[in-house]
């Protein structure tokens, strides 16, 4: 019977109890653990992030082989956990899911031409269509990363035809917008930072942006809305 218990949960069965078991193990075992340390290491490069604010701040972190140090262990260790979910849950749920997370770390590391790889099998072999759109978004920032304005805005036509989550949607508008500001469009960034602020919390990160928007819209010439921009600086923090 212990066998056959065995068998049954096999990686490779599409029996409702061995995806069940996969699904369970895979989201908690190492999905939830992989998401958690990537988040917290965006966290710690946020708040150790070094601005000078006499110049315009870009609207993404660029990725910064010299601020990773800290955090490379945890993101190694991130990626070695989402790769538990391929290497032993191939028929969780779950699957695109952590690849999106070894991409989004790779990312981090800089180590860009795993990171398109990454995002390109999830668009490729991917099941879920908001996932695939998720890996999307993170190819378009690998091609911003690497100066690839061409691919990163092609990968931005093809997704603004696509029934977007509203998850995507807000990284969506965030990633377009810092492509467009990298290449001094900054009427057509502050434009899609304006459509993002509706799907943002009030925290850092959002007054950080509306900073950001009040110095396009001073760039542009236009200094009104550059004023209630940095007005929206202090209603964005969280009360």
């Amino acid at each position: 019977m212990l066998l056959t218990g065995v068998v049954s949960c096999s990686q490779y069965s599409s029996k409702p109890i061995s995806k069940g078991y996969h699904n369970l193990t895979a989201h908690y075992n190492a999905y939830v653990i992989a998401r958690d340390q990537i988040d917290g290491a965006e966290q710690i490069l946020f708040a150790k992030r070094k601005e000078n604010y006499n110049q315009l701040l870009p609207i993404l972190l660029p990725a910064d082989s010299n601020a990773i140090g800290p955090v490379k262990p945890q993101l190694d260790d991130a990626i070695k956990k989402a790769s538990i979910i391929p290497e032993r849950h191939q028929n969780s749920k779950w699957l695109d899911n952590a690849y999106n997370l070894i991409g989004r770390a790779r990312l981090l590391e800089q180590d860009l031409p795993q990171a398109i790889e990454t995002f390109k099998y999830v668009n490729t072999r991917g099941t879920d269509e908001n996932d695939k759109h998720t890996a999307l978004v993170g190819l378009m920032r690998a091609y911003i990363e690497t100066d690839d304005a061409t691919n990163a805005l092609n990968v931005a036509e093809y997704l603004r035809t696509q029934p977007l989550n509203s998850e995507n949607t807000r990284d969506y508008y965030l990633t377009k917008a810092y492509l467009h500001e990298r290449t001094g469009e900054y009427a057509v960034a502050v434009g899609l930072l304006e459509a993002t602020f509706p799907l943002l919390k009030k925290n850092e990160t959002t007054a950080r942006l509306h900073l950001i928007a009040g110095q396009l819209y001073d760039l542009i010439g236009q200094p009104a809305r550059a004023v209630d921009q940095y007005k929206a600086v202090l209603g964005s923090r969280p009360s």
